[in-house]
């Protein structure tokens, strides 16, 4: 179980996205969390990386393979 304690930016999760590389996004509301199954590290990505503000409820994987996420302010 991933939760607060093990590195999530928090126990809610909205929405999930898989990369091509296996990588879990788990989207809600403080973000986008980058989980890699394999060595079970969290990147955590918020708006000094760019994303907007907000919580974010979609997660999607388009056929050429970028992630889109949809939130409060829009997309990206």
């Amino acid at each position: 179980a991933y939760t607060m304690a093990t590195g999530l930016s928090a126990n809610g999760v909205s929405a999930l996205a898989e990369d091509r590389s296996g990588r879990i996004y788990l989207a809600g509301r403080s973000g986008i969390d980058r989980l890699d199954p394999v060595t079970g590290r969290v990147r955590r990505f918020d708006s000094a990386d760019g994303l907007t503000p907000g919580e974010f409820r979609v997660a999607a994987r388009d056929r050429n393979g970028a992630l889109w996420f949809g939130g409060d302010q829009g997309l990206v």
